[in-house]
């Protein structure tokens, strides 16, 4: 799942998990009751960073609501990574030495 919200830098879900016959964790993931899955894609500067996968134990639908909703979800959690202070610490310090260094 992760794999392909990655590749199509897109929120990806899958009903029935037991059904993904490419997916190399869905025996496992079936065999311990896992019906449903969504996988999102983290974007930061342009770059898929990583994926959040969320699993169900019941068999989901999505509506068409739901989907956009959850998408926007991958979006605000990109921005937020992307502001995190670390970031601007971490910018801050590499500043402050490079001028030092003039």
């Amino acid at each position: 799942m992760s794999g392909r919200a990655w590749k199509t830098r897109d929120l990806y879900f899958t009903r029935d998990i037991g059904e993904m016959t490419d997916c190399c964790r869905a025996p496992i993931a079936k065999r311990a009751g896992v019906k449903s899955g969504i996988s999102f894609p983290i974007v930061v500067d342009g770059r898929v960073a990583g994926t959040m996968d969320f699993f169900s134990l019941e068999t989901l639908t999505l509506t068409p609501s739901r989907t956009e909703a959850l998408r926007r979800v991958g979006v605000l959690v990109s921005q937020a990574i992307r502001a995190h202070p670390r970031d601007r610490t971490a910018k801050g310090k590499r500043a402050a030495n490079t001028a030092g260094h003039e």
